[in-house]
């Protein structure tokens, strides 16, 4: 999936390095002047198929859209992204694409450090996310730009929180559902895969908030591998191996679909006795939401990639969000139910503004905010199709793609 390169023009006036102007609260904003967009890379972590990350992909083409950025998507297939073969696969995809200004991927579990080196040796800015960088990572790779001054920010959410907040929420809508007058509850946990750290920290959160109750029995835990087919499966055999079940907690939406498929055709009268819920926000869970067969689905970072891409925005037009945020930034999964599971509608969301987030873009200084019920109410103005069409000057194509090698060298 490419897209062309624009440059985007505030005016035609010369071109500079660096200019200082003023935003529209009348602060001092730091942004290269004319506007610059850069070409942008991202490593899919999964293949085509997979519900969660078509619409990732589809969140962060929304949003260079709107920044007329230039974006490159590479899927890769599960025997490429391994520890084996991750670090290969980039070196296979680098050398075969023209070379991006910025990519955009994952960190394979024990080749953080190969995979940072390498693009950092093509001197390439590497924006990572996912997972969270947890201190053992940390200690081999340290923190972004501290070792590695290419490797610019990291984002993840903040996966064992999102794991309990779950656990939690399932709990007390099982306490209500049964008027308080039930004391013990039965509880089956199907996560994703055991390599898999998104799916340990999930469940480290579920087993965190166990603890912290003595009347919830948790039955048994199982992995599905991310898989719809495997979680039907699993659930299949935990129906004939366990009476009672009264909550199930699952790692991702496509696993607490399969489970809801299942006992739909194996043990209906099931349905309105157990409490399920979910995480990752997907547009195919809110059918499921809205009969109620899944109680909630915690998520949002479904738009992570999507917000990576103002970031880069300004960090190529000289506005640094490193200054403000750091280079580790960390977000929290919000719940979303039947009451309003309408916000997952596709048509809503094929107008929701990224580019807001961009101060260099709106001339707004403003604290850069990440919050996905925000993300959600966000839609882009009507004339901005139009503002981006009058912004555009092509003569200065040439002259800025030069400026911008000279300052990587």
């Amino acid at each position: 999936m490419l897209y062309r390169r624009f440059i985007l023009s505030a005016c035609c006036c010369a071109l500079c390095c660096s200019l200082s102007s003023m935003a529209q609260d009348g602060t001092p904003l730091e942004c290269r002047k004319p506007l610059a967009s850069p070409s942008v890379m991202f490593l899919v972590p999964a293949d085509k198929n997979s519900v969660f990350w078509q619409d990732v992909v589809s969140y962060i083409t929304l949003a260079s859209e709107q920044l007329q950025i230039t974006l490159d998507v590479h899927y890769l297939e599960e025997d490429q992204r391994n520890r084996f073969k991750h670090a290969k696969s980039i070196n296979e995809i680098l050398a075969s694409n023209p070379k991006p200004d910025y990519l955009i991927t994952f960190l394979t579990n024990g080749l953080e450090q190969d995979i940072i080196s390498r693009i950092s040796q093509e001197k390439i800015f590497l924006f990572s996310f996912n997972a969270p960088l947890t201190p053992e990572i940390i200690r081999r790779t340290g923190t972004p730009r501290e070792y590695f001054p290419y490797w610019i920010g990291h984002i993840s959410p903040d996966e064992v929180n999102a794991g309990f907040a779950l656990a939690d929420h399932l709990i007390r809508l099982s306490h209500e559902a049964n008027n308080l007058q039930q004391t013990e509850f039965n509880l089956i946990a199907i996560s994703g895969r055991k390599s898999s750290q998104v799916g340990q920290m999930r469940e480290q959160g579920l087993l965190e908030r166990l603890d912290k109750s003595d009347n919830i029995q948790l039955l048994q835990a199982v992995d599905a591998d991310w898989s719809y087919d495997k979680a039907r499966f699993m659930i299949k055999k935990l129906l004939t191996r366990y009476e009672n079940i009264d909550i199930i907690w699952t790692a991702s939406d496509l696993i607490s679909m399969a489970v809801v498929d299942e006992i739909e055709q194996s043990k209906p009268e099931m349905l309105d006795k157990v409490t399920i819920g979910s995480i990752d926000w997907t547009n195919e869970i809110k059918p499921y939401l809205e009969n109620q067969r899944v109680a909630v689905s915690y998520g949002g970072h479904v738009f992570e990639a999507g917000w990576i891409i103002p970031l880069i925005f300004d960090h190529y037009n000289k506005h640094d969000f490193f200054n403000e945020l750091g280079g580790i930034i960390s977000d929290q999964m919000q719940a979303i139910t039947s009451v309003n599971s309408h916000r997952l509608d596709r048509t809503q969301l094929s107008e929701v503004d990224f580019s807001g987030i961009s101060k260099c873009f709106r001339g707004v200084n403003k604290p850069y905010r990440f919050n996905a019920y925000t993300q959600l109410e966000s839609l882009v103005p009507q004339k901005l199709n139009s503002q981006l069409k009058s912004q555009l000057d092509p003569r200065l194509q040439e002259q800025m793609e030069k400026e911008i090698k000279q300052q990587k060298h």
